[in-house]
């Protein structure tokens, strides 16, 4: 608490020149959104009926009661002017501290992203992994994994190749992407057409597994 409080302390004094310039134009906003109420005096005639003197008194009472419910919409606009601006003030802080980041899950994100190319229809699957965590970790080979309705899923383990990148070691905040051919790799594996979903399926070094969502291979 007292590392965020120093670190907070250090922002205002680099910054409270902005800070101190946007209080005051809040201020000056919140007095003139208090502007003083005028009153309007009509004079009326002492030969006038009562009915007459009825109907101005019911007139003046819903002058009044326009006059009260424009006053609480301007009270409600400035006041959420001002919730708007603190929340900006709050976001502003909180990005140049790097708050988001301090409090994002340590995990690791796998997913996968399906398309199709224009000309020649060709599908074409893009595996991203994603450090998030604090630490170094080796991931084994990704495995693909085809699903289909009242069927066993069938696994395939990619292959290195020639680059030869697994295993593959990731440090903190970092990422790498593969890109594969997925009717080139459904048509050598012998899946057919009725395995219609697919996802991966990765292991580190620890033997923990993690997994995107299933996406339709349309």
């Amino acid at each position: 608490m007292k590392k965020y409080w120093d670190e907070l302390k250090t922002f205002y004094l680099k910054n409270r020149l902005w800070i101190l310039g946007g209080l005051f134009f809040l201020l000056m906003m919140q007095i003139c959104s208090q502007g003083g109420k005028v009153q309007n005096t009509t004079p009326v005639s002492t030969e006038i009926s009562e009915q007459t003197e009825h109907s101005l008194d019911e007139l003046e009472s819903l002058t009044n009661s326009t006059t009260d419910v424009n006053n609480q919409r301007k009270t409600f606009n400035s006041d959420y002017l001002l919730l708007l601006m603190g929340l900006g003030l709050l976001y502003y802080v909180a990005m140049k501290r790097k708050w988001f980041h301090k409090l994002a899950p340590s995990i690791v994100w796998v997913s996968l992203k399906i398309k199709r190319l224009k000309g020649s229809k060709t599908k074409l699957g893009r595996i991203t992994v994603v450090n998030k965590t604090k630490g170094n970790l080796t991931f084994d080979a990704p495995v693909l994994v085809f699903g289909a309705p009242f069927k066993k899923s069938r696994k395939f383990r990619l292959k290195s190749g020639s680059n030869n990148i697994f295993p593959l070691t990731l440090t903190p905040n970092t990422s790498h992407k593969i890109t594969i051919d997925i009717d080139q790799f459904t048509t050598k594996a012998g899946v057919d057409k009725s395995y219609s979903l697919l996802k991966v399926e990765l292991t580190d070094t620890h033997q923990k597994k993690y997994s995107s969502i299933w996406k339709l291979l349309l």
